[in-house]
């Protein structure tokens, strides 16, 4: 049941198909795989390691196309309203 309801929430976040961001990363992929496995803590890796491209490692700017949308219910969208802030633009 874990495993489905993971497949759901990375489809629904796009994460099962990522677009990497195009701006070259501050860390190798080997730094990457460094820090992971040695400054994460076990949950984090136990969380991250659950999806099938990490889950933990995407900004919610690189994430690919939502199951909604790719199946044509952008209304289901959970972005479809642009991303959450809890601040006030300034005016």
């Amino acid at each position: 049941m874990t495993t489905w309801l993971r497949y759901v929430g990375a489809s629904i976040t796009g994460i099962l198909d990522p677009v990497p961001s195009q701006a070259p990363s501050p860390m190798t992929a080997e730094e990457g795989a460094w820090v992971r496995a040695n400054a994460w803590t076990k949950a984090l890796r136990k969380i991250d390691d659950a999806y099938p491209y990490g889950f933990l490692r995407w900004c919610s700017c690189e994430a690919g196309t939502c199951h909604p949308c790719a199946t044509g219910h952008h209304g289901q969208c959970v972005s479809a309203k642009g991303p959450a802030s809890t601040s006030t633009p300034a005016p």
